[in-house]
């Protein structure tokens, strides 16, 4: 039996009979690991609850007991009222238990006619039912391969998705199967004073803001144009796992071999060409900010790019129809059923925004929207200007405003060393506009992707920008 669901159906089998009777009759007292009450904390945040119900973890002991007593009041129909609320709960029960392997004590209801296998739900998915083993990363993270039933959905859409997915926990990203190998490389990477990583998630702005960053750090007078592959000079920090199918799994950067004459290439192309660049290195990433260099963040700087879930699906539906590395073949519509099932690499997309969000007042950090860099790119020019400390004159920054302009980057794409992964019919660089959504987006998709939305952003704040 699956402790993860077993507790999640106890809790909530308590709530709704508490609820209704008002008395507490027949409340469940856990015996909890202090690592799952930590992941059931935020639960209350759900429902603006005050009252404090979990309790503070005891130092002296590896467990807890408690009894959710206030959920009979408003915290329990408002914090799980909701589908999304249920998912949620079983989503980071799961990831913990993943990461802890640890397992939840239930001491029995009061109610003697509710037993354990009357409370078991169905088995957990194919993705936690895989037979592969599981890998412990050097970042804490297991490594869950995903199970055929995934995999064959996976492959309907996505025809050159050959060589499998896993899932990791905590947080439960889908990455290509293969990234467990490069993980701790890129997890122990070396992080100096000087380096800024953009990071985001896919079809965000990044190269827009990769650019941008390059440009202030390294050349605003434009000097240097015309210049190399923007991948040469901010090198993708996962590159290596982003290749396939299996034929081109062995792939290296042409530059390689000119910066790391010596380099060995099964020791990682990216990080030993990353030594050689010149400082302040800019990196690319779409990894989730816990799955990077522990120090990226209290050593370097991160510039973090968010962009409204619609444009991005329809931007990333473009892209992925017309990379010869992905080739989707479904619809718009099966696709943005994809992305909100946390069915693409690097998702789930919330989640990735949700650890930058939490941080976006770290002194490190720089959260901005795609969408405030189209409405008045000027002033996020100049905010972006003092988070780097370029210092740049007016001058220099209409520069770079011009240089790093949509026409302008759309007119150099094979500069940018984009055309080889194309389709023929296809252009990396699409529309770029904010609000683009509203000509390719159906009512009904329109509906679903705000139902979701609604769903996940309970927890980012009035200040958050993608509220509906």
């Amino acid at each position: 039996m699956n402790h993860v669901y077993v507790l999640h159906k106890l809790i909530i089998l308590n709530w709704e009979r508490e609820r209704e009777t008002g008395k507490g009759e027949g409340q469940v007292i856990l015996k909890c690991p202090n690592i799952i009450i930590e992941l059931l904390r935020p639960i209350a945040s759900l429902s603006n609850c005050s009252c404090n119900c979990f309790p503070r973890v005891s130092e002296a002991s590896s467990h807890t007991s408690f009894t959710p007593t206030c959920l009979r009041d408003t915290c329990g129909v408002a914090a799980f009222g909701t589908t999304k609320a249920r998912n949620y709960l079983i989503t980071r029960l799961h990831t913990g238990l993943q990461q802890y392997n640890g397992t939840v004590i239930l001491e029995p209801p009061k109610n003697p006619t509710e037993t354990h296998a009357d409370l078991s739900l169905p088995q957990p998915g194919a993705e936690m039912t895989s037979q592969e083993p599981v890998v412990t990363l050097g970042s804490g993270h297991k490594a869950v391969p995903i199970g055929e039933e995934d995999m064959t959905r996976l492959l309907r859409n996505f025809p050159t998705f050959t060589d499998g997915a896993s899932r990791l926990y905590p947080g439960r990203w889908l990455l290509l199967k293969g990234f467990k190998d490069v993980a701790d490389r890129i997890y122990n990477f070396k992080i100096r004073d000087s380096d800024v990583v953009v990071v985001t998630f896919p079809k965000s702005g990044t190269t827009w803001s990769q650019e941008v960053v390059w440009s202030m750090l390294h050349d605003p007078d434009l000097k240097g144009a015309p210049r190399s592959q923007l991948m040469d000079r901010a090198p993708y920090l996962e590159m290596e796992v982003d290749q396939w199918p299996t034929e081109i799994k062995s792939f290296v950067p042409p530059l390689f071999t000119a910066m790391c004459p010596e380099g060995d290439a099964s020791k990682g192309t990216v990080v030993q060409m990353l030594e050689k660049e010149r400082e302040p290195r800019v990196i690319k990433t779409h990894l989730p900010l816990s799955l990077l260099p522990p120090d990226a963040i209290d050593k370097g700087k991160v510039v973090y790019v968010a962009r409204n879930p619609k444009d991005l699906v329809a931007s990333f539906y473009d892209y992925s129809r017309t990379q010869k590395r992905l080739q989707f073949q479904g619809s718009l519509a099966e696709f943005a059923d994809h992305f909100m099932r946390d069915e693409l690499r690097y998702c789930p997309y919330w989640e990735h925004m949700r650890e930058a969000w939490q941080k976006r007042n770290h002194p490190n950090l720089h959260f901005i929207f795609f969408e405030d860099l189209k409405k008045d790119p000027l002033r996020e020019y100049r905010k972006l200007d003092a988070f780097l400390g370029t210092k740049l004159s007016e001058e220099q920054i209409a520069r770079v405003m011009e240089h790093t302009s949509f026409s302008s980057m759309k007119a150099r794409n094979e500069a940018l060393g984009k055309d080889d992964q194309i389709i023929s019919e296809g252009n990396f660089f699409r529309v770029g506009q904010a609000g683009s959504w509203k000509e390719k987006l159906t009512p009904e998709l329109e509906r679903k992707i705000d139902e979701w939305t609604k769903e996940n952003i309970a927890d980012f704040g009035g200040d958050f920008k993608y509220f509906i």
